[in-house]
């Protein structure tokens, strides 16, 4: 079975009321899952998200990015948008900053 497969029942189920009809077909796909066949999956799925990069591999076009600062606010690490201009990279209030990582921005709401 597909990965689909599996995310649009876990979609079905928390769209449907528990214990509605909707919701025990869908659960049913998970009844007879081998605990490796769910390892597997859960590994795929791992492998399609995100991960953080170092900051010697991002884009230096323009492309807004997730960046990440260990002394970004108040000597602590945090998060922020940032985009490499002509000079640096520069975060989402325009200061020039120093991210040690970076990922892809997430995709518009469906």
């Amino acid at each position: 079975m597909s990965l689909q497969k599996y995310i649009d029942a876990a979609k079905a189920m928390q769209s449907a009321p528990q214990g509605t009809e909707q919701w025990v077909t869908a659960a049913n796909v998970f009844r007879d899952m081998p605990y490796a066949q769910i390892a597997a999956l859960l590994i795929e799925a791992d492998s399609l998200l995100p991960k953080w990069r170092d900051i010697s591999e991002a884009p230096k076009d323009g492309t807004p990015l997730l960046g990440y600062m260990p002394s970004y606010y108040q000597d602590k690490g945090g998060q922020s948008v940032i985009v490499w201009l002509k000079d640096g990279w520069y975060d989402n209030r325009a200061f020039k900053t120093t991210p040690t990582h970076f990922m892809p921005l997430p995709g518009a709401p469906r």
